[in-house]
């Protein structure tokens, strides 16, 4: 009885700590995520600078806007492994 409610206790441990290494995992991949899609925007506007002249307040928008995508993408990525593990 008392092996099993140990064992109970080091399941649910781990499966709290594979959650928190998901949650992790998300903010960083989101705050990365957040820093390309800046970075690559920044780049575009140098290189299209006699076509496509975007103030810094609109390139951040664009950046929040494809961030929230790709984080959104990479969520649902994270909960279909979870859910989905053989």
């Amino acid at each position: 009885m008392i092996e099993r409610e140990v064992s109970e206790q080091t399941l649910r441990k781990e499966h709290t700590m594979e959650i928190l290494k998901d949650a992790v995992g998300w903010v960083v991949v989101t705050a990365l995520a957040f820093v390309y899609w800046l970075v690559m925007l920044l780049f575009a506007s140098l290189v299209l600078i006699s076509i496509w002249n975007p103030t810094f307040d609109s390139l951040l928008e664009y950046s929040i806007i494809l961030t929230v995508l790709s984080s959104a993408a990479y969520l649902i990525y994270i909960l279909y492994k979870r859910f989905h593990k053989n």
